[in-house]
């Protein structure tokens, strides 16, 4: 039997041993031979070579990235830089984050920033026919967002004194909610029910303190019982208003000088 010439390559055993006798292959040495490698023996995803990135291409473009997000609101002082159906476009993308906005009990993120998306269009289109529509969903998100302030003082004053919330408790975090309101949203449809509900809040927050605290605080909360009397003179809270008054005047009444 001819010798078979080693290649290189694999080291696999030759075929023509696999019908030789047992005992020949045994008085025989092996003869190895090499089977050359076939591209279709080689896996896809192995004949692929990766790509070579270039180093100074991906910088400038993470650099360019960085230069737009910077830009990003800025297109009025970009001569120019307005395309065709930017308009149009800039309002449809804060009509979206409208569509996103949540009920006003959760989180109001999305709301937040659909209301800078349309005041950043209002201030780039000025002009703009869709400029009314815009500023009727802000009104709309804004409505949302007092909903949501509303829910939560009274949340505060629902809770009481059941559990503590830093100084003043529920009743001073109630308090403070809807006052921020009040001055964050000063013509809200809601501003007659935050006042009641800071009126509420102050004669409940009187009557939970201590005695060295009562007199002062139910001084406080009837002057706020004053304000909103002014402001509100035929309210519908008008009767609930006037029997928290007349449950703190006995405690402000002060004895005549002799």
């Amino acid at each position: 039997m001819a010798a078979v010439r080693p290649l290189p390559g694999p080291l696999l055993l030759g075929a023509q041993h696999s019908r030789a006798p047992l005992a020949a292959l045994h008085a025989q040495p092996l003869v190895l031979c090499r089977v050359p490698h076939e591209p279709d023996r080689i896996p896809a995803r192995k004949q692929q070579q990766r790509p070579q990135h270039n180093v100074t291409h991906c910088t400038a473009r993470a650099e360019a990235r960085q230069r737009e997000r910077q830009n990003k609101g800025n297109d009025r002082d970009i001569p120019g830089n307005k395309g065709k159906f930017s308009e149009q476009a800039r309002f449809y993308c804060g009509k979206s984050l409208f569509q996103l906005t949540p009920e006003p009990k959760l989180d109001q993120t999305d709301t937040y920033e659909a209301v800078t998306e349309f005041q950043n269009f209002i201030e780039n289109y000025p002009e703009s026919s869709l400029r009314p529509q815009a500023q009727d969903l802000i009104f709309a998100l804004q409505d949302k967002l007092v909903e949501k302030e509303y829910l939560s003082a009274k949340l505060y004053y629902d809770l009481g004194d059941y559990i503590g919330n830093g100084r003043g408790g529920n009743y001073g975090a109630c308090i403070v909610t809807a006052e921020n309101a009040i001055k964050d949203y000063p013509y809200t449809k809601r501003r007659e029910d935050f006042a009641i509900l800071i009126l509420r809040a102050k004669f409940a927050l009187a009557a939970f303190s201590v005695e060295a605290k009562k007199e002062e605080r139910y001084h406080n909360a009837i002057d706020e019982y004053y304000g909103f009397v002014t402001e509100y003179p035929e309210s519908k809270y008008l009767k609930e208003a006037q029997n928290l008054f007349k449950k703190a005047e006995k405690y402000v009444i002060t004895t005549p000088e002799e």
